[in-house]
């Protein structure tokens, strides 16, 4: 049996009946906010807008396309197989936030603030956390190839079974974090913050590469 960590994740809070809300031909604004309600099957594009506060959103089937929301504030946000390829979060505030069967590949939440966030079954190739701060942060059998965790602050975070090829985590703390139950090949780390970080014998081959170490058989 698989020691798995258990990290207890806030839900969204979210009522089961939300009124549905269009966004399709709205423009964001400069603190913008949306609160309240369900948005499913559409296309947002071409929105560019600093600080805008989502509050108890579901969002279903929705593609972002072109889209640019820094500074923006997520509280209580569910995205449900979601095409979020490419979209900028960066510096972002996230509270009790579930993405669920999503695509992220290239999302930008460099600088974000995460906490409670909960990452269900999603593509995150490529995807840039570069500064972030994560705290009670899940990823539950998603794929992270070259993702960039690189001078990130991770507190009770979990990558259970996920594939994380040629992650980079250069200069950042991983005392604390078990990446014994995930996939990869290569990984990106410094020597000096891998105290206290958990991995399988098998990965040890892996990590022995990464720090430039010549294994003698």
């Amino acid at each position: 049996m698989k020691n798995e960590r258990k990290i207890a994740i806030q839900k969204p809070k979210v009522r089961k009946q939300l009124s549905a809300l269009s966004l399709e031909n709205r423009t964001f604004e400069y603190e913008d906010i949306v609160e309240i309600g369900r948005v499913e099957g559409t296309i947002i594009r071409y929105q560019t807008a600093e600080k805008v506060i989502f509050n108890e959103i579901v969002f279903q089937d929705v593609v972002f396309e072109d889209v640019s929301l820094k500074y923006v504030e997520l509280t209580d946000v569910i995205f449900e197989k979601c095409d979020l390829s490419n979209v900028d979060f960066s510096n972002a505030i996230m509270h009790r936030v579930l993405f669920k069967n999503c695509k992220l590949v290239g999302t930008n939440f460099d600088g974000a603030h995460l906490r409670n966030i909960f990452f269900d079954t999603c593509n995150g190739n490529y995807a840039s956390f570069y500064f972030t701060n994560c705290k009670q942060v899940k990823f539950q059998e998603c794929v992270l190839n070259q993702a960039d965790f690189g001078n990130a602050t991770l507190q009770k975070i979990e990558y259970g079974s996920s594939i994380i090829d040629k992650v980079q985590f250069f200069m950042t703390p991983l005392n604390g974090i078990d990446l014994s139950d995930t996939k990869f090949d290569t990984i990106g780390v410094t020597a000096e913050y891998l105290e206290g970080c958990t991995i399988s014998a098998e990965q040890a081959v892996a990590f022995s590469r990464a720090l430039g170490l010549i294994i003698k058989e």
